[in-house]
């Protein structure tokens, strides 16, 4: 039996083996026998192997779990738009061989959003998760633990996983809408078909829908965009010009992220609407 992999106490201290022996020299000639005397059973026999992995003891500092020295990670999570400048973890190990905390940390892999000032990681530069994930940029910065008498060290990588927040408005295709519709319109015929993008990508951030103000005479398909004629019509004598606002919200169940943006609408047209 042979070690094919690395052996992690901390995953698994005790690994338990079956081993099958199988004696392939012990089968008879069948030539001559009877049907009962070469229906043998076949010749073998099992056992379990019990492996006990010992931890191995490091002299280098330690830092808490679940840190690891096979997995030097320490995950922060995070969310988007923090203020640089903001303490994001402190940092902590302990030198076995002294028996103290450890007093020093060095940086051995800068980063662009991350800092260290001496025990603490601070935010050095805005994290925006939409850019960050365009770029398919990873947010780290490589800290050394340092022993006591300063001859030994660890190191860790401070990951830091960025929660999308909703910092965007949804935007309008427009900034205002003007229409000239005629008067052989009739509901429910479409007028037009607003449209709106948000930069937010998750948790429903980005999901637009759209609503009216301001009038009963119109409506507009909430998922569509597409503005028409109210069922009751719209008599041109009574008003000529219709004005109004079309509101673009994200978060479609609402609560108090939700955004929305807004623009005005002016209809005008010959005739009268039924």
């Amino acid at each position: 039996m042979i070690v094919v992999g690395p052996l992690n106490h901390q995953s698994a201290a005790v690994i338990v083996v079956r081993v099958a022996v199988n004696d392939v020299g012990g089968s008879k000639p069948t030539f001559g026998l009877s049907q009962e005397e070469t229906d043998l059973p076949v010749q073998e026999d099992f056992a379990e192997v019990t492996i006990f992995v010992e931890a191995l003891f490091h002299d280098e500092p330690i830092f808490p779990p679940p840190w690891s020295p096979s997995n030097p990670v320490i995950k922060v999570q995070v969310k988007e738009e923090i203020e640089p400048g903001t303490a994001l973890v402190e940092l902590r190990a302990t030198d076995p061989q002294a028996h103290q905390p450890v007093r020093e940390f060095r940086v051995f892999e800068e980063g662009e959003y991350l800092e260290l000032k001496v025990n603490k990681i601070f935010v050095k530069k805005r994290m925006d998760y939409e850019v960050l994930g365009r770029e398919n940029k990873s947010i780290e910065l490589g800290v050394e633990a340092m022993s006591i008498d300063r001859q030994r060290s660890s190191r860790a990588t401070i990951q830091v996983e960025l929660e999308d927040v909703n910092d965007h408005d949804p935007i309008l295709d427009q900034e205002s809408y003007a229409f000239t519709i005629p008067e052989s319109l009739l509901p429910p015929a479409s007028i037009a078909v607003f449209t709106a993008t948000d930069e937010d990508v998750q948790r429903g951030f980005g999901d637009v829908t759209f609503e009216l103000e301001n009038t009963d005479d119109f409506v507009v398909n909430a998922t569509t965009g597409v503005l028409t004629v109210a069922a009751h019509g719209v008599d041109r004598e009574l008003k000529a010009v219709h004005s109004f606002k079309v509101v673009a919200k994200d978060i479609p169940q609402g609560g108090n992220q939700q955004r929305r943006t807004s623009a005005h609408v002016s209809l005008s047209g010959p005739g009268s609407l039924f």
